[in-house]
């Protein structure tokens, strides 16, 4: 019985109240709600109608029928919806330990540092025949100007959203999140980056290449005969011999004079490219280059699931 005397009295729970309605109304500028409805155990109490009015007197008021079961019914669905999203978020990161998720980044890798060694062959292939290029710069700097890796991984970034992009929107779909709310936005792990150069350095470097083999002075037009100045250049300094007498096995009679600059150059430019074609990233590194990357972009998209929780339906 002393409840509504105390709630109404000054600086009790119903000034409270006015005040909180006052700041809706600030908040709302000149927007106006038609409609609002009380609900709640404290809203049998008139002076909540009369705080309502008196804050929106162009809305009407109405009192949710059964107010005592708000709380429960508001807590029922908040725990639905809680369920929900922590099963979405399981199963996002679940992803990483699925084959055919694993699989598309493994083909998608493969296909990147395939590009790379196409494209380092492409160099010494357009530039055989010219000579003395060097260069000072970093050999790793010198890879990745040749081999052209910024844009080949924006490519492989490209292909591994397209690629496991589907994979997701199947599970958003299954919790009522629409495609266009979860898009895919991946970074590659910088240990992709150091584990292909580094495979790379060590092909070149078998095909008697040293330090500076490669060129960014000029750009990657000089690329090519920079790295076959390079590789003369190792030969001319000794172990050239059998080499020379197995390039000029295979050349056309009378084609490499061996010991002779042109033999050289060819027994250098062979080996080069004996090196490329045969370059591959070993089993073990291709095991652990997937599991990296899939744990990166597992965290990537984890971190994308907390942005797009509150889309999950109570359903899901």
């Amino acid at each position: 019985m002393e409840i509504p005397r105390l709630v109404a009295a000054p600086g009790g729970w119903a000034d409270d109240f006015r005040a909180v309605l006052a700041q809706a109304r600030r908040e709302l500028g000149s927007s106006r709600p038609q409609l609002i409805v009380v609900t709640g155990g404290g809203s049998r109490m008139p002076v909540v109608r009369e705080a309502c009015a008196e804050a929106f007197p162009d809305a009407e008021v109405r009192n949710d029928p059964t107010p005592s079961f708000t709380v429960a019914r508001g807590l029922a669905s908040a725990g639905r919806h809680r369920v929900g999203v922590e099963r979405f978020r399981r199963d996002i990161r679940a992803l990483k330990d699925q084959t055919d998720f694993n699989n598309e980044i493994r083909a998608a890798l493969l296909e990147s540092f395939d590009e790379m060694i196409s494209l380092l062959r492409q160099r010494v292939e357009l530039e055989a025949g010219h000579g003395g290029a060097q260069s000072s710069t970093p050999l790793d700097e010198q890879i990745r100007e040749v081999a052209d890796l910024d844009a080949v991984f924006q490519r492989l970034q490209a292909r591994l959203e397209a690629s496991l992009t589907p994979l997701v929107l199947d599970i958003c779909r299954a919790y009522g999140i629409r495609d266009d709310r979860f898009r895919l936005d991946l970074t590659v792990p910088n240990i992709v980056s150091v584990k292909m150069t580094a495979r790379i350095r060590g092909v070149l470097r078998t095909a008697g290449a040293a330090q500076g083999i490669l060129t960014t002075a000029g750009g990657a037009t000089v690329a090519g005969r920079v790295l076959m100045n390079g590789a003369v250049q190792a030969f001319r300094k000794g172990g050239a011999g059998p080499l020379l007498i197995a390039a000029g096995a295979v050349a056309a009679a009378g084609a490499v004079v061996v010991g002779s600059a042109a033999g050289i150059e060819y027994a250098a430019r062979w080996r080069l490219q004996r090196a490329l074609e045969t370059a591959s990233l070993e089993p073990t590194e291709i095991t652990r280059l997937v599991e990296e990357v899939a744990e990166s972009i597992a965290k990537q998209m984890d971190d994308r699931a907390r942005e797009v929780e509150r889309f999950v339906l109570s359903a899901g």
